[in-house]
């Protein structure tokens, strides 16, 4: 910076919090049927809920946000939502840093196929 040396580091850009999001790839778990998600599981290191959407066959659902404690923590996803292919969409809160180990999907597959 014109005054220095910088930080590395920390929850804060200058006065703004520093967002982190990451997008997996859509996957539709080795078979064309149609699948439902109503529950997602995301193994994380953080004191803050996670704010967790799903992407259904290119279309992004509302957020949901996992419990507060706990390292493998649930997010109650949409119901009623049917589709082949899914991906997951994470990102803190508030500038909260958070490390995530895994993330567990629990398709219930259907009948059905596209």
């Amino acid at each position: 910076s014109a005054a220095g040396a910088a930080v590395l580091g920390g929850d804060l850009d200058d006065t703004d919090e520093i967002d982190a999001v990451a997008e997996l790839a859509p996957s539709d778990f080795e078979t064309a049927h149609l699948k439902r998600m109503p529950y997602l599981y995301v193994g994380a290191k953080t004191n803050a809920a996670i704010a967790v959407s799903l992407i259904a066959d290119e279309n992004e659902l509302l957020a949901s946000l996992t419990a507060t404690n706990g390292r493998t923590r649930r997010a109650r996803m949409s119901r009623g939502v049917k589709a082949r292919f899914w991906a997951a969409k994470i990102q803190n809160r508030g500038g909260e840093d958070f490390a995530v180990d895994s993330i567990e999907y629990l398709p219930m597959t259907l009948g059905r196929k596209v």
